[in-house]
């Protein structure tokens, strides 16, 4: 029997899902952990996906290739990525306008796209969800950011089939987490859902009704705009430090760039618990021991911009749909990035000082969702199902083809 799987294939990590027991199963892959690194390595004559190529990231900075969704469908000239390339270790290049990725495999200099790249991670999540179901799973429904052209949604659909996957279904991001959040409990009521990842921003307006079914009032986004653009302030920041104090450009080390680039992620996160962060980075370059400390409200400063950027899509959400912000009633959080104490006050904020909802495993919402779908395109008929895919039936505003493209058989 085939088995059909929901994917959140995401700008850092990657989730797989699926429906069994009545209800959803984030798949562990092979290091037990529930997301997978969106990481791509060439190392001699083998490619690692995965853990296995994050971890080696820093001794092989040059051939290992992250953020390839942020490529997708891009002009190679596009500003946004042309500022971004600076920080990138691999190296960049244009192949009919197109960014392209040169690595070192097999002692050749060769091109991939990022197309061919995320296919790879795709292949892997595919694996992961057979050994654990012990079945073939090539049905899948991918979830997509509610931002995405539709050139970058054809590219995600490229991928698939590269990967070797029947695509049953793309769907936007908003529509998966609304079917992970349907609840026939609800009374009527108007949910703000803003999604902050590493890659994008997606903010919408959604209206349930009584029986939980959602109607998508208004959305908006930034396919410019992640958790990767705050480490990337936090990097260029302490990349000046390091010259100010040492005279010595870092920039020119891909792996000395890739070394600190790891220590900023890990320090926006520990700015999320603690007002400090600690940054401590033995023979950073030439020997040269790097330690330094950033406050919250450093960081919070570099990245005041950014912040706006997202307060702005939620109020281009807001006008579009006409809706006053009191008439409000939840405000939903979800993504990794979400979890940066500033973020969260000045959404709060926004709505009156409301507090946030909380929802169960909000970085999971996405991958649940395209799993219960994913499960209803298979033909898994239970009741449960049924129900929360009448979101998708063409009576309801919420449908299938409003939101997404069809799958590639």
């Amino acid at each position: 029997m085939s088995c059909a799987i929901g994917i959140d294939l995401g700008s850092s990590c990657s989730r797989v899902a699926v429906w069994q027991n009545s209800r959803v199963e984030v798949i562990l892959n092979s290091h037990g952990s529930r997301e997978t690194p969106s990481y791509v390595a060439f190392v001699a004559n083998r490619r690692l996906v995965g853990n296995a190529a994050f971890n080696q990231a820093e001794a092989n900075p040059e051939n290992t290739i992250f953020d390839s969704k942020r490529l997708l469908a891009r002009s190679h000239t596009d500003p946004c990525l042309q500022n971004n390339m600076q920080f990138t270790p691999y190296k960049l290049v244009s192949r009919s306008d197109c960014p392209a990725i040169c690595v070192e495999y097999m002692d050749k200099n060769i091109l991939v796209s990022p197309e061919q790249v995320l296919s790879l991670v795709l292949a892997d999540l595919c694996e992961t969800a057979e050994a654990y179901m012990g079945a073939t799973a090539k049905n899948a429904v991918i979830s997509v950011p509610a931002c995405f052209s539709d050139a970058q949604c054809h590219a995600t659909m490229t991928a698939a089939k590269l990967a070797g996957l029947n695509l049953l279904q793309i769907i936007r991001d908003p529509l998966a987490t609304a079917l992970a959040y349907s609840n026939p409990t609800h009374c009527d009521k108007l949910v703000c859902l803003v999604d902050l990842g590493a890659g994008t921003l997606d903010a919408s307006l959604l209206r349930f009704n009584g029986s939980g079914v959602a109607e998508a009032v208004a959305t908006a986004g930034n396919s410019r705009l992640g958790g990767r653009d705050f480490d990337s302030r936090l990097l260029a920041y302490l990349m000046d430090q390091f010259t100010a104090k040492h005279g010595v450009d870092v920039s020119n080390s891909a792996s000395s760039v890739q070394r600190l680039r790891f220590a900023c992620e890990r320090a926006k996160r520990t700015l999320s618990t603690s007002t400090t962060a600690i940054i401590d980075i033995d023979s950073l370059l030439n020997g040269i021991n790097f330690a330094t400390h950033i406050t919250r409200s450093k960081f919070e400063h570099l990245c005041a911009d950014l912040f706006d950027q997202v307060i702005v899509s939620i109020n281009q959400v807001m006008s579009t749909a006409g809706v006053a912000r009191h008439c409000i009633h939840d405000v939903v959080l979800v993504g990794g990035s979400t979890r940066i104490p500033k973020l969260q006050h000045m959404v709060s904020a926004y709505f009156g000082g409301r507090p946030l909802t909380k929802i169960p495993r909000p970085d999971e919402a996405v991958v649940a969702g395209a799993a219960i779908v994913a499960a209803s395109l298979n033909h898994e008929v239970s009741e449960q199902i049924q129900r929360l895919c009448s979101l998708g039936t063409a009576q309801n505003p919420l449908d299938f083809s409003h939101w997404g493209l069809p799958g590639l058989s």
